[in-house]
């Protein structure tokens, strides 16, 4: 059975993940994506435009799927395509919640841009790229 799901209570997510054959983002517009994460993080196969920082999370047929935003067609064709080979998506599957794990863990990257923003605050005499940023002077 296919159905197409809007928002949804944090507390049901993963019953409906569980269920999940495929997830579909068709939004024109994003950033970084959560629901693709958490799809992701849940061994979903996911579908979703290659705009912003989509690409950057999934990789086609290693991660996920993209599709050219807008086009109606190549969105069918390849929901289709993903339904006709399911059986055969297991190293997808497998792949995007290691990708998720390594690249988007919270407390990692916090840590991560902390030490960088702290290091850069204790070198004043640093000389930034940006104009802007030179003229910026923070008290450490």
């Amino acid at each position: 059975m296919e159905c197409l799901l809007g928002h949804l209570a944090r507390a049901d997510l993963s019953g409906y993940y569980r269920h999940a054959d495929l997830i579909a983002l068709t939004s024109v517009s994003e950033g970084l994506p959560v629901v693709l994460m958490e799809a992701m993080a849940h061994e979903k196969l996911v579908l979703a435009p290659a705009i912003t920082g989509i690409p950057e999370l999934v990789e086609h047929g290693r991660t996920g799927f993209l599709y050219q935003s807008g086009s109606l067609p190549e969105f069918v064709g390849t929901v289709q395509w993903i339904l006709n080979h399911k059986a055969s998506l297991a190293a997808v599957e497998s792949a995007a919640p290691k990708m998720i794990a390594i690249n988007y863990d919270r407390q990692r990257n916090l840590r991560q841009f902390a030490d960088q923003f702290l290091a850069r605050i204790a070198q004043p005499e640093l000389e930034h790229a940006s104009s802007l940023l030179q003229q910026v002077q923070l008290p450490v």
